[in-house]
């Protein structure tokens, strides 16, 4: 029997469980959304040791191929709206990095790209392909780079779990039309896998979702840089990561508002640098949670962010070099900073890193920091410094119990939440809802309990928030945490329309000791203090009062009756 081999279809498959289904196999498809002509370059560079041959087909039946033999080619495609090309290759990679140049497509019609990118790669046989050539290298690096008439990507398929150095590299770079990208599904990434995939594509408004939480170093350097369409940046779920795995990922992202969570707490070098530079829109940051730093770790992390107006709390005590260079530089409405450093040997740490922000603001810092320079290399000139303080914090000097009573009288429209913790982690919170409510919280001796809250005040007229016990204990920490939660370090006003802030806070209380360390920072009061302390007669020491500017009844019968007072604080009003 004689077979032209000529005739068989390989588009097509048959299936070999007895059932004679045909199988319409998936190849990469360009498909045309308007008249014109697609255009695949082959360079001399792209050795036919790396790449055998590209084929192309309308139909999936008939194919015309091109040999890559270490001359440049050029394949043009004329094709017309509703046209669908597929593509199929022999191939290790479509990119030579050893002489730096590779495939590319480009077309003068609009086009969708989709289906089974593996069919470059693996001819036929591509469908169940996850992985890319072992030793492969930049494997579809640069494939529609400047392709300005690229609009759809969505329904192209990345299949690869695992993925190789430079696979992706500039793949859509500077693909300005491109709205919509792939989805990116590996887990496992390589050095520069995604660097400058999307770079440049100003008409990409989302990014594709981003599982891995192990990188790589350079991994998603650039990523999405200069996507200035880009309004929401994907989650990044990453705990471990790689030098320089976030390198300007952002860069240039002007409509970027709100940056995403960042809960890795062990850093490496540059792994944030530049990662948001640029980003002209940005308000919204998230906390950054380590406090062991590396060289370079967050350099120029924010530079030029011109709407920022407040930085995360940066906790770590001990700087490393170049660690917080630039961090800041340009950002010129950025107003608040707290940083809590008290190490800053480390070279170039902080050189230049506030520079050009705003003339006025607040810089908060640890309160045995003494060292720290005025000017763009330190605290920005013209600036008020205050020292960190702690959440309020009643101290138990024995067991017992503290006593929380919120009366239904002390609505949400007064206060919405009010949390205790005894470690500053693990947090037991209570919603305010119109109803009476008591927080009871066994202690013993030794222990701290740390308080928060968001309200606008925690009295009225004739009804408060108290707080009471059964074990002696001294009251610490910044009162304001009562009413601004986690974000009340540098706060020293009270929220608008407050009037009986802390009324009546501790009345009664015959067990609260002293309240030496607790910290009143508010300069402008109103009856905010109005019976704080009436009839807690065992306190032996006041908080300071540094408010300036009062009102009528302001500090009220706030020590009545307590007869273990010996001293009364000053009064610099």
């Amino acid at each position: 029997m004689y077979i032209n081999i000529s005739k068989v279809d390989f588009g097509r498959c048959y299936s070999g469980s007895g059932g004679g289904g045909e199988v319409d196999l998936d190849y990469m498809t360009l498909s045309a959304l308007s008249d014109g002509e697609i255009t695949i370059t082959i360079p001399a560079e792209l050795s036919s040791t790396y790449a055998t041959s590209l084929s192309y087909s309308k139909d999936k039946s008939t194919w015309t191929d091109t040999i890559v033999d270490n001359t440049a080619k050029t394949i043009s495609i004329p094709i017309k709206s509703g046209d669908n090309v597929y593509l199929k290759g022999d191939a290790l990679t479509l990119f030579d990095e050893e002489n730096y140049g590779g495939l590319s497509i480009n077309s003068t019609a609009n086009i969708d790209a989709s289906g089974n990118i593996m069919s470059l790669l693996y001819g036929d046989n591509f469908e169940d392909k996850t992985t890319l050539p072992e030793g492969s290298t930049y494997n579809f690096g640069s494939l529609f780079s400047g392709n300005e008439h690229l609009i759809n990507a969505k329904d192209l398929k990345l299949p690869a779990t695992t993925l190789n150095y430079s696979c992706y590299s500039s793949m859509f770079e500077g693909c300005t039309s491109l709205t919509t990208s792939p989805a990116l599904p590996a887990t496992t990434l390589a050095e520069n896998c995604y660097e400058f995939i999307f770079s440049g594509c100003t008409s990409l408004t989302t990014a594709p979702e981003l599982p891995a939480t192990t990188l790589a170093p350079g991994c998603y350097g650039y990523m999405f840089s200069d996507c200035t369409s880009l309004s929401t940046a994907p989650e990044l779920p990453a705990t471990t990561l790689a030098d320089n795995c976030y390198n300007g990922m952002f860069s240039g992202c002007t409509s970027l508002t709100t940056a995403p969570e960042l809960p890795a707490i062990t850093l490496e070098p540059a792994c944030y640098s530049s990662m948001f530079s640029g980003c002209t829109s940005l308000t919204t940051v998230q906390e950054l949670l380590a406090t062991t730093l590396a060289d370079s770790c967050y350099s120029s992390m924010f530079l030029g962010c011109t709407s920022l107006t407040a930085a995360p709390e940066l906790p770590a005590t001990t700087l490393a070099n170049s660690c917080y260079e630039r961090m800041f530089y340009r950002c010129s409405k950025l107003n608040n900073i707290t940083m809590l450093a008290t190490d800053i040997s480390a070279t170039n740490c902080l050189t230049n890193w506030v520079g050009g922000v705003a003339t006025t603001g607040t810089f908060i810092k640890a309160s045995t920091m003494t060292s720290l320079p005025t000017g763009e290399n330190g605290i920005p000139t013209g600036w008020t410094v205050l020292d960190v303080t702690d959440y309020m914090t009643l101290s138990a000097l024995g067991d017992g119990e503290i006593t929380i009573t919120i009366p239904a009288e002390i609505n949400s429209s007064y206060a919405t939440s009010l949390s205790y913790s005894k470690d500053k982690s693990n947090w037991t919170d209570t919603i305010i809802d119109d109803t009476a409510q008591t927080i009871t919280i066994p202690v013993t001796s030794g222990e701290n309990v740390y308080l928060k809250g968001i309200a606008k005040e925690l009295g009225k007229y004739n009804s408060f928030i108290n707080i009471n016990s059964t074990a002696n204990i001294n009251a610490s920490g910044n009162i304001m945490s009562l009413l601004y939660g986690d974000d009340y370090n540098g706060k020293t006003s009270f929220p608008e329309g407050s009037e009986h802030t802390f009324r009546s806070l501790f009345k009664g209380n015959t067990h609260l000791i002293s309240a030496e360390n607790l910290i009143l920072p508010a300069t402008t009061v109103s009856t905010c203090y109005y019976s704080m302390f009436d009839g807690c007669t065992s306190l032996t020491t006041a908080p300071e009062l540094p408010a300036t500017t009062l009102v009528n009844g302001c500090y009220r019968y706030m020590f009545q009756g307590c007869t273990s007072l010996t001293t009364s604080p000053e009064l610099p009003a």
